[in-house]
């Protein structure tokens, strides 16, 4: 059965607003700010669940992997899913070698409408296992991520919150910008 999620909130890291229901009662809330990311995280108990926007992508940057060294350029203007998505994708290679990661799975998906890449996968951590979803998405030119790594209890709630995601159009007269 469903949890009633509480009100939806509107986020803005960078004027490219998110809008979502949070998952309420004993989930803690964070702020994201690393690895390009600026968003938030909710913890419970083993479980997390973050929204967050890939800041990195709007400027020239490098990753380095187990693969080496790999530049990117900004995205032209108008970019897409499948232009931008394996740059920040889910990389099981990159996890260190104690961490194991079983059926991942790669797919298209929708997120409020937009076109949007989709990864499962099983965590498993000296151990710990634990299951892991994460939609990738763009828009108004900026990428976002919805990701989940926890119990299977919590991913229907997680499953809700990327339901109820939706990106409204920046509001350029907040009065929290004066």
């Amino acid at each position: 059965m469903p949890l009633a999620l509480p009100a939806p909130e509107t986020f803005d890291w960078s004027a490219a607003p998110a809008r979502f229901s949070p998952p309420g009662g004993d989930w803690e809330r964070q702020r994201v700010q690393s690895a390009g990311l600026q968003g938030v995280r909710f913890l419970r108990s083993g479980s997390f669940i973050t929204v967050a926007e890939y800041t990195s992508l709007m400027t020239r940057h490098a990753r380095i992997g187990e693969r080496g060294r790999v530049d990117f350029d900004v995205p032209r203007p108008g970019f897409t899913i499948a232009e931008v998505v394996d740059r920040v994708r889910f990389d099981p290679e990159a996890k260190p070698p104690w961490v194991k990661i079983r059926d991942l799975r790669d797919g298209r998906h929708e997120v409020d409408g937009r076109s949007a890449r989709a990864v499962d996968y099983i965590w498993d951590d000296k151990g710990k296992t634990k299951q892991g979803r994460e939609y990738y998405v763009v828009s108004r030119g900026h990428l976002y991520v919805a990701r989940f790594r926890g119990s299977l209890e919590d991913l229907a709630l997680f499953e809700q919150v990327v339901e109820s995601l939706e990106f409204p159009e920046p509001v350029e007269d907040a009065a929290w910008r004066r």
